[in-house]
């Protein structure tokens, strides 16, 4: 036995659907089935190969990279006051304002200071901005001190803020006593009420920061991130910072 008929048997014993079939065949059929044979080799290591080349070219595995650079980015710290009134713009009240106080009071009469509601955005006053700006806390009354500090031979920067966190001033006796604070990107806007903390009187906070990177890879990752920071950068600095 030769070895192109040893060859012709164990093909022929083939478990793979077709070849048996193939070998059997008459001539013509038997080259009409191996050309589509062949056509789907060909199909199948073509898009394999495609696929393997989009494959390494690009990384599918996410990498945790720990970084300690030189210089960062000082972050913002944005402060609001949970009672939302200023002491001051309370003590504005004159003559002029105690028909409107004498109407409240009596409203409340028979009310608890456990029944009275918190403020409501369509119950508040029909004030310009510029007044609303004024009843609230301003930044000199809030913020007693700022400190810096740099101990010698280390990288750390301990920053100490004290607010001012006082009862007295609360205007609303259903709202908590509380300053909301939130340490965030300085390029964006962060709302305290929805990422943040609550500082409560009498109490000291120690907030450790750090900053994570996320990394999103343009086309063809389902990202396809832009580089608005990039783009910002370019411009000299102007312009938006994000598509919205």
């Amino acid at each position: 036995m030769n070895w192109r008929k040893g060859m012709k048997i164990v093909v022929k014993r083939s478990v793979v659907t077709g070849v048996p079939e193939i070998l059997e065949a008459h001539r013509l059929s038997k080259v009409l089935r191996v050309s589509v044979f062949l056509f789907c080799i060909s199909g199948f290591l073509f898009y394999t190969i495609s696929f393997l080349m989009v494959y390494w070219e690009y990384p599918t595995v996410m990498d945790v990279v720990v970084d300690y650079p030189e210089k960062i980015e000082i972050p913002a710290v944005t402060i609001c006051d949970y009672n939302g009134h200023a002491d001051p713009f309370t003590s504005k009240c004159n003559a002029s304002t105690y028909g409107l106080l004498k109407n409240i009071a009596l409203q409340y009469k028979f009310v608890t200071l456990a029944q009275i509601p918190a403020v409501i955005p369509y119950a508040l006053p029909n004030m310009t901005r510029t007044e609303f700006r004024e009843m609230g806390v301003q930044s000199e009354n809030l913020i007693v001190s700022c400190r810096l500090r740099h101990p010698a031979g280390s990288y750390r920067i301990f920053v100490t803020l004290k607010v001012k966190t006082e009862t007295v001033d609360t205007f609303y006796t259903s709202t908590p006593s509380a300053i909301q604070i939130s340490v965030h990107n300085s390029r964006v806007t962060m709302n305290p009420f929805k990422k943040g903390i609550s500082l409560k009187p009498c109490y000291n906070y120690n907030l450790f920061i750090s900053k994570t990177m996320n990394e999103l890879l343009p086309y063809p990752y389902t990202t396809n991130c832009t580089d608005y920071i990039g783009l910002w950068k370019a411009r000299g600095g102007y312009g938006p910072l994000s598509r919205t």
